[in-house]
């Protein structure tokens, strides 16, 4: 990939092995910033984005995993409360940018 951090290895196989991860999980992103395990899914799940967001932080992708976080946050200040997952389809799109979360925005209940 040509953004990141460029992980080569003795192998050169170990290396493609590596690189193809990387693509794996951006390819994984869903346009409003959560990520899609595949199958048969059209949700994004808390859990489920814990790999991926170790791997891009590791591999030097920060804002894709910005993107995500954002996308729960979303969805939980929307929703008034806190889910275990979210239609992928109910977030904003990120095609097009999107101000910057405000922090300071009231969460219900807490």
């Amino acid at each position: 990939m040509q953004d990141g951090t460029a992980i080569t290895c003795p192998d050169p196989a170990v290396t493609g092995f590596l690189d193809a991860a990387t693509v794996h999980q951006k390819q994984a992103e869903h346009h409003t910033g959560g990520f899609m395990v595949g199958d048969d899914y059209t949700q994004c799940f808390v859990r489920d984005c814990n790999g991926s967001h170790h791997w891009l932080l590791d591999t030097g992708h920060p804002e894709e995993v910005r993107r995500s976080m954002e996308f729960f946050f979303r969805m939980d200040a929307e929703g008034g409360n806190f889910q275990n997952s979210y239609e992928l389809d109910q977030g904003k799109s990120f095609v097009e940018p999107q101000p910057p979360c405000d922090p300071s925005l009231p969460w219900p209940g807490v």
